[in-house]
């Protein structure tokens, strides 16, 4: 399990022009915040710098990568989403089975200065899945300073980003989850995830 860490990620990118500060490639490792890639024939990716610092631990693992633009909104286009899925040592239950509907959460993260806090994007993909007013959605739910009990919204398409405006300075709180018609969470580990993020205008 140690060694697999070491284990590099090679991207294999068509029909995306990438550059650095601008257009790239998001990389995620079990819902994980995502490490950007700006040349895919260059930056070499290493495991153990996807975990947010945690061992890879045996089991079930999951790997996903797109395109996205300089704001780091994702690229939603049929084919622009890549899963793959693999094992370290023995195989066991799947926290997240990837044939079924998975939202992957993708901004927001970290901290936000100056005019970036001003105008924050809340952006996710999408799996197996289609949004609508009375199946499927996108759960939003943002705490923070200033917030009276927290800020909902659902997405019932998919496309349009989120963002959030006019917050003041200080520690949030934002969750990403996808439910159901019956307002339920479906099953699956990546379908809900949540993030703190530092604002300082």
């Amino acid at each position: 399990m140690a060694k697999a860490g070491d284990f590099e990620v090679k991207l294999d990118v068509k029909n995306w022009k990438t550059a650095k500060g601008d257009a790239h490639v998001h990389l995620i490792l079990d819902a994980k915040p995502y490490h950007p890639v700006y040349d895919p024939k260059t930056d070499v990716v290493k495991l153990s710098e996807l975990t947010g610092g945690d061992a890879l631990a045996e089991g079930q693992h999951i790997l996903v990568s797109f395109p996205s633009r300089a704001n780091h909104e994702s690229v939603k286009t049929p084919g622009a989403l890549a899963i793959t899925e693999f094992w370290i040592g023995k195989k066991g239950e799947k926290a997240q089975d990837i044939g079924k509907p998975m939202i992957i959460y993708s901004r927001p993260k970290g901290e936000y200065k100056g005019d970036m806090a001003n105008h924050v994007l809340i952006d996710f993909q999408l799996s197996n899945a289609k949004l609508s007013p009375s199946g499927d959605h996108a759960h939003i739910t943002v705490t923070g300073p200033g917030i009276d009990n927290s800020l909902t919204a659902d997405a019932t398409q998919f496309g349009p980003p989120f963002y959030l405006d006019g917050v003041r300075d200080g520690s949030y709180a934002v969750k990403l989850e996808l439910l159901g018609a019956d307002g339920k969470q479906l099953p699956g580990s990546w379908n809900s995830t949540s993030r703190s993020i530092t604002l300082a205008h």
